[in-house]
Parts: structure tokens; C-alpha cells; sequence
């Protein structure tokens, strides 16, 4: 059976470049879109999204790191000219999430944690690695991206995103105009849109966020993310 990633509601926050957001933003599993196929796939190719929290407990104390809060394997792209879809290109998954989508979930007492979220082209005849099965409901600490890439032989990362999320009243969340929602929910992120046709961005990672080794901060702002809410 094939899923859609997430229906798109009415309302909804577009990332096309790292955000602040608090918590009621990034409830629901957001739909993940791009302007174009990445090099060297196609319309038959495979893809898997992971979304990783590197800053928990707290950015200074990061024992539990990373978290992974999104493992979804053999999602297919497709092309839409939907009006409720944001992007040229959306995702599908044909396949059960291996580790199914929470929503980021800071503690009051810490400042606000990286949420990352990554494409991958998926190989023929793709498994996930026997050491990372157990990853997935109540087990999501200590999570290690790097070494699930290699493990997997997954290529990339293709593009790739991130919000930072902090709780209303954390350090530095209040005094900052620069996180946008509500705690009921009705906000919107700073730094999204919720119409017209979305700008990749171009430029490095705000905030400092790298991965060595991965380039991240080119690849930041290829990954479209709509969260609804």
C-alpha cells in the first residue's frame, strides 16, 4: 500500500530555509518536497528520510544524542500538480517507517535543539542495518547517522533542512522575535511561507549547524518541509 507522507492541510508552515519554531509548529508529520529529482535519480528511484536531533538533553550536554525522530526507508518521489501540493516534487512512502515520526519535544529548561532533516538515495535491495532495528518506538537516543549511512550503503545526503525548536519561556525563546507559533498552535514559522512558490536557499547554515564531511551547508534549503498544524 502506498502512503502519503502527509496529507497537506490547509494551513500550513513551509521551510524552505532553516526556521525557528516552537513546539505546537511541528506537531504532524510534515510533507517533504523538492523543486527537481536530484542528479542521477528518476521517477522509479527509491529515497530515505531520517530526521535526527543532535542537541538532546540539552545543546551543552549532549549524552542522548542524537535522537532519530524520523527513519523512513523506500520513499518514491513523484511529480504533482496538485493545488495542495507546495512543491514540484513530493514523497510517497511504499514501505513502513522503521522508526515512525515524532514531533521535536525540547525540555522547558533547555534552549532550543537543531532538528535535521535529510534525503538519501536508497540502493537496490535496501535493508536496514541488523545493529539498528531496534531504533524505533520507545528507543530513539544515541542514534548515530553516520555510521547507519555507511552501515546501510545509503548515498548522499541529496538535500537537506532543519528547524530549531524551543519551548515558549526557554532560555533564550522568550526574549526572541525571531521564533514564531503560538503554544495553541496557531503560529507560523518566521522564516516560511504559506504561499506563493518557494525560494531554495543558497546560503550556509545559520546557526553554525555542519556535519563534516557531508557538506551540509550547501545542501540546506533543497529539502522543502510543510509542517501543518
Amino acid at each position: 500500500m502506498v502512503r502519503a507522507l502527509c496529507p497537506l492541510p490547509s494551513l500550513v508552515s513551509l521551510i524552505s530555509h532553516p526556521a525557528n519554531l516552537y513546539p505546537a509548529v511541528p506537531k504532524l508529520q510534515p510533507q517533504i518536497g523538492l523543486e527537481s529529482l536530484p542528479a542521477g535519480t528518476t521517477s522509479s528511484s527509491l529515497f530515505t528520510i531520517i530526521m535526527i536531533d543532535p542537541d538532546a538533553p540539552t545543546p551543552q550536554d549532549t549524552s542522548e544524542s542524537q535522537i532519530i525522530h524520523w527513519l523512513q526507508p523506500s520513499a518514491k518521489a513523484s511529480t504533482s500538480s496538485s493545488s495542495t501540493s507546495l512543491t514540484p516534487i513530493t514523497f510517497t512512502a511504499t514501505a513502513a517507517a522503521q522508526a515512525a515520526y515524532i514531533p521535536p519535544a525540547p525540555p522547558q529548561n533547555s534552549s532550543a535543539h537543531r532538528y535535521i532533516q535529510y534525503l538519501f538515495s536508497q540502493p537496490s535491495g535496501f535493508t536496514v542495518p541488523a545493529e539498528f532495528t531496534g531504533f524505533g518506538g520507545n528507543n530513539r537516543t544515541n542514534f548515530d547517522i553516520a555510521s547507519f549511512v555507511q552501515a546501510s550503503g545509503l548515498k548522499g545526503p541529496l538535500a537537506a533542512n532543519y528547524v530549531r525548536v524551543a519551548q515558549p519561556g526557554a532560555p533564550g525563546a522568550a526574549s526572541s522575535s525571531s521564533f514564531g507559533g503560538s503554544a495553541s498552535g496557531n503560529g507560523s514559522s518566521s522564516q516560511g511561507n504559506s504561499t506563493g512558490k518557494p525560494q531554495p536557499f543558497t546560503g550556509g547554515a545559520a546557526g553554525g549547524m555542519s556535519v563534516s564531511g557531508w557538506g551540509l551547508a550547501a545542501l540546506l534549503g533543497g529539502l522543502f518541509v510543510a509542517y501543518g498544524f
